[in-house]
């Protein structure tokens, strides 16, 4: 079970063999799974080769740690990894079908901001079970409020950069969601945090009333990804500022007059064995 939501997770496990796990990561064991899962299905290593991988990787982690919990430490995950992966999922994402019964809900917030996390929520939710995506999670956010947005012409207008999220602005916005019906929340603890002598971890899971399995179909989410997810709202909504990729037909934020394509699709035709002849 992850705390993470994940697009690409073959990309998710070469930044984490690149920037290595922090010795303060409060999920270094499912940091330590992708990134077996990643060298055990899509390289060539040795069995060899991987634990010396992973052992780099996590040094921060076990620093200071006996090196046979070490040892048995990461030769537990390659295992439970190997035998997974046969029955595994495939690591791509699944498309989204949104209806429009769920978005006349959220529209019903009468609130940009909000409105906006409440089809976060949903879409994550159609995108893996939420029993493993946790309400501490800043991520949801992010994903929400990622765009700067113009609310006299109603157009998205650049990039919010790495905003930091934090103080009760989340909260308000998903206490809002909680009232109107769209989230409802499931905790082990429900008492206020100076009656528990210790601290409980994060443990609050969500899900989403307002969900639907069939209607009228709003549009398709075909491959979402963090740069487009919410932009698909915005486009539903009418908002500028934002182009519709000629090839795959994901929104994108404009950053020029003869913009067409999203980054992989540019990326794709760029390469392309024709354009390299010319």
């Amino acid at each position: 079970m992850s705390n993470v939501i994940c697009f690409d997770r073959v990309a998710e496990a070469k930044s984490i063999l690149k920037a290595g796990i922090s010795d303060t990561s409060i999920r270094a064991r499912s940091e330590l799974r992708t990134a077996a899962w990643y060298l055990i299905n899509k390289t060539t290593y040795t069995t060899k080769q991987i634990e010396s991988r992973l052992r780099n990787a996590s040094e921060n982690y076990f620093r200071g740690m006996p090196e046979d919990y070490i040892k048995s430490s990461i030769s537990d995950i390659i295992s439970s990894v190997k035998k997974e992966s046969g029955t595994e999922v495939s690591d791509d994402i699944q498309p989204i079908t949104i209806y429009k019964e769920e978005l006349d809900k959220i529209a019903e917030l009468n609130h940009d901001d909000t409105e906006r996390l409440a089809f976060v929520f949903l879409c994550v939710v159609k995108m893996i079970p939420y029993e493993q995506i946790y309400e501490c999670n800043s991520q949801l956010y992010q994903l929400a409020w990622q765009y700067k947005y113009d609310t006299e012409t109603k157009s998205v207008v650049g990039r919010q950069g790495n905003r930091r999220v934090g103080g009760n602005e989340p909260t308000k916005r998903v206490n809002r969601l909680c009232k109107a019906g769209i989230v409802r929340y499931f905790t082990r603890i429900n008492m206020p945090y100076q009656q528990v002598k210790d601290r409980p971890t994060a443990s609050a899971t969500f899900s989403v009333p307002i969900l639907q399995t069939e209607g009228d179909v709003a549009f398709v989410i075909d491959k979402p990804s963090k740069e487009s997810l919410v932009l698909y709202y915005d486009r539903y909504k009418g908002y500028g500022g934002i182009v519709t990729c000629e090839r795959c037909g994901r929104p994108v934020l404009r950053t020029g007059r003869r913009h067409k394509y999203c980054s992989d699709c540019a990326d794709i035709i760029n390469h392309h064995p024709e354009k390299r002849d010319l």
